[in-house]
């Protein structure tokens, strides 16, 4: 169980540290708050906009977005991000090529 619990926190400080350095790039462009203590997420555009057209060109590159309104009705121009997946700097290099079509 140890073991497991080391490797899981090693993959999750990984994670955040990619999730700093994607949202400091997209700062312009992207809101967040970084977690205490969990692995997920909810950021939201800045310009406002709903999840949905960004959702759309996110489906088109095989990436799944979930509207944070799924989760609680106030995240509605958020959207839920995990960061507690061995392959969250792949789906971040990805979702980079989202954002530039934003």
């Amino acid at each position: 169980r140890k073991r497991l619990e080391k490797k899981n926190r090693a993959i999750m400080r990984s994670n955040l540290n990619a999730a700093r350095e994607f949202f400091n790039k997209f700062s312009d462009k992207l809101e967040w708050i970084e977690p205490q203590g969990g692995h997920l997420i909810f950021p939201s555009l800045k310009d406002g906009k709903a999840v949905e057209q960004l959702d759309v060109w996110a489906k088109k590159d095989g990436i799944l977005l979930l509207p944070g309104e799924y989760f609680d009705p106030r995240y509605e121009r958020h959207f839920r991000f995990s960061l507690g997946r061995s392959n969250t700097k792949e789906a971040l290099q990805a979702f980079e090529e989202v954002l530039q079509k934003a």
